[in-house]
């Protein structure tokens, strides 16, 4: 049994053989050939994005994502879609998932990440539904 790791640009590989002759020869060739065809991509993990809230403490909250990083092909042209609300109902709780991040190449879904609240915003009052049916509408 050979196990060994490698790390390069952040990203660590690690490689695991059993009963294998060229053990080191072909941890060495699986290595290179993963670090040549991958990268790693990184996520924002805090404070990245805002979202309106109605009825907080703030006018905001900060968003982060739940992931912090994905390993994506090197060669692909990444396209990087957000879905998020056009603004939040308070309270909110720090962690609480609002939304996705779409990670796509070519038009093809690589990953889905979910985007979460930075941080909890409390409640400035209680609204009434139609209160926040016109706040939402400007109204």
């Amino acid at each position: 049994i050979l196990v060994s790791a490698v790390e390069r640009e952040g990203m660590c590989l690690i490689c695991v053989t059993i009963r294998d002759p060229q053990d080191w020869e072909d941890h060495k060739l699986l290595h290179e050939h993963y670090f040549a065809e991958w990268k790693l991509l990184r996520l924002p993990e805090e404070r990245w994005a805002t979202v309106e809230t109605l009825s907080g403490t703030r006018d905001y909250v900060p968003l982060r994502c739940a992931v912090p990083a994905l390993l994506v092909p090197r060669a692909a042209e990444l396209q990087i879609r957000a879905e998020l609300p056009r603004y939040l109902f308070a309270p909110v709780v720090y962690g609480e998932r609002v939304g996705s991040v779409f990670i796509l190449s070519d038009g093809k879904p690589l990953a889905e990440v979910e985007v979460c609240c930075g941080e909890s915003l409390g409640s400035a009052r209680t609204l009434s539904a139609w209160d926040r049916f016109c706040r939402s509408w400007r109204l």
